[in-house]
């Protein structure tokens, strides 16, 4: 039998990173505008998550195959992401956001390793494995509408 507190806990995890994720995602766009940041210099900027969530996690996962322990690399991305999180409300340079962008899609694919360990501790259990992707659609669905409510009851100009 698994540990149910456990498997609870990474799922809590991986919704409120989701959630925090894609509010941040969700404004960015916005907070470059604001900035008087080029269109295409948004583009560019905007693109660097995805870019580097779908370059990292290969390298991550054999690393961390390599070395046989997860939950080091987790512990990084896990501590990292909220400092990279605060960051974002007090950096105003266009490279190091850019630079912060590139972090946290890195930070996340360390936090991606979750999901190898997540089967392990539910023993590929389908029902639990589905509630590891209900949770991370879940973080992207509240992330993004709670930053619009905020954005929609604040007022864009009002939030820098």
């Amino acid at each position: 039998m698994y540990s149910n507190k456990l498997a609870y806990l990474i799922l809590s995890i991986v919704l409120v990173f989701n959630i925090i994720g894609m509010a941040i995602y969700s404004y960015i766009g916005r907070y470059l505008l604001f900035l008087g940041t080029e269109k295409i210099i948004i583009q560019v900027i905007v693109t660097l998550l995805p870019f580097s969530s779908f370059i990292f996690p290969p390298i991550f996962g054999k690393l961390s195959d390599k070395f046989q322990n997860r939950r080091f690399f987790i512990i990084i991305g896990v501590l990292s992401l909220p400092i990279i999180f605060i960051l974002f409300l007090f950096i105003t340079n266009l490279i190091v956001i850019a630079i912060l962008i590139l972090l946290y899609g890195i930070c996340s694919s360390l936090i991606g390793l979750n999901f190898i360990l997540f089967q392990e501790v539910v023993f590929n259990d389908q029902k639990y494995i589905s509630y590891y992707n209900s949770m991370i659609v879940a973080g992207w669905f509240f992330g993004s509408q709670l930053c619009g409510i905020f954005i929609d009851i604040f007022g864009i100009n009002n939030l820098f």
